[in-house]
C-alpha cells in the first residue's frame, strides 16, 4: 500500500516527489521503495511540526502533490499517547492518566480529544491544497446491524471504530485492497475439531484488487464517484483510470463533460 501511494504521485506528477510519506510511529520506514520521499514522526507533537513545515513551506514542496500517512493505527496510537501527557501536565496529580479512558474527564474524554488533533492536523494539509492518502491495514470485524441487531463480518479498517468513523467521514473514498483468489476442486469435509462440514478447495492462483464498492456489504468502502468501477486490480495506473472515468462519467451525465479531442 505504500508502494502504490508512492507510485501515485510519481505518475500524476512524474517526480519522486509526488508523495511525501510520512512514516508514523513504529510503522517501518520505505526502505523498499527507492527514491521515497518524506519524513518519520515517531511522535505526535513531530508530526504537528512536519505538518507545519509543509503547510507554512509549501513553495519548498512544488512537485508534492500527496501526503501518505503510514499507517492510520499508528496515527491513532501516537495521538492518544500525545493526549494522555498532555492531560498528566494540566490536571491534578491525584488524576494522572495511565491510559486514554482516564485522559481528560467525561465520557471518552481522552478518545475524543485525541479524535480532534487528529482530524485537525489533517484538515491543516487539506487546506493547504494536499490530497490525503491515509494507509490502514485490514481486519475481519463482528458488526452489529442498528436496525435488525444481527451481527454480521466485514473486512474493514483494523482502526479502533471511533477514529476510523472521523477519518472516514473526510475522505472521498475508501478502498479495500485484498487478495482475489481463484479456488477449485471444491468438496466438504468435517472439521476434526469443531465436527462442523466445511468446504474446502485448492488454490489455483491469487490477484491482488483493490474494492472501491461492494453491494453484499461483506467489504467496508465508500465512495463520492457515483460510477466508479467496483473493483480493480491493484496498480497506481489503474486507481488513476478509475477514478478520471469516474468523473468524466458524471460529468458527461450533467452536459460539463470537456470537448473531445480530434
Amino acid at each position: 500500500k505504500t508502494s502504490l501511494a508512492h507510485q501515485l504521485g510519481k505518475e500524476v506528477t512524474g517526480s519522486n516527489e509526488g508523495t511525501f510519506i510520512i512514516t508514523l510511529g513504529g510503522e517501518p520506514a520505505p526502505e523498499h521503495i527507492p527514491n521515497a520521499f518524506g519524513d518519520v514522526a515517531k511522535d505526535f507533537k513531530t508530526f504537528m511540526s512536519i505538518v507545519k513545515e509543509l503547510c507554512e513551506n509549501k513553495e519548498a514542496y512544488p512537485d508534492t502533490v500527496f501526503i501518505a500517512m503510514d499507517s492510520l493505527d499508528e496515527y491513532a496510537r501516537i495521538a492518544e499517547e500525545y493526549v494522555i501527557k498532555e492531560w498528566n501536565v494540566q490536571c491534578d496529580i491525584s488524576e494522572r492518566a495511565k491510559s486514554i479512558k482516564q485522559a481528560y474527564k467525561g465520557y471518552q474524554g481522552g478518545e475524543n480529544r485525541a479524535c480532534a488533533l487528529m482530524i485537525q492536523e489533517v484538515l491543516k494539509l487539506q487546506n493547504a491544497g494536499y490530497k490525503m492518502l491515509e494507509i490502514g491495514h485490514t481486519k475481519v470485524k463482528t458488526k452489529d446491524d442498528p436496525l435488525s441487531d444481527v451481527k454480521y463480518e466485514q473486512l474493514t479498517c483494523n482502526l479502533d471504530n471511533k477514529y476510523y468513523n472521523a477519518m472516514k467521514d473526510k475522505v472521498n473514498l475508501v478502498a479495500m485492497c485484498a487478495f482475489e483468489n481463484n479456488i477449485d476442486n471444491i468438496e466438504e469435509r468435517k472439521n476434526q475439531f469443531t465436527k462442523k462440514m466445511e468446504k474446502v478447495g485448492k488454490l489455483q492462483s491469487r490477484k491482488r484488487v483493490m474494492i472501491f464498492e461492494d453491494n453484499d456489504v461483506a467489504i467496508d468502502t465508500k465512495t463520492h464517484f457515483e460510477y466508479i468501477t467496483p473493483k480493480i486490480e491493484l496498480g497506481a495506473r489503474n486507481f488513476i483510470d478509475a477514478v478520471e472515468e469516474a468523473i468524466a462519467m458524471k460529468l458527461e451525465e450533467v452536459g460539463d463533460a470537456p470537448a473531445k479531442k480530434s
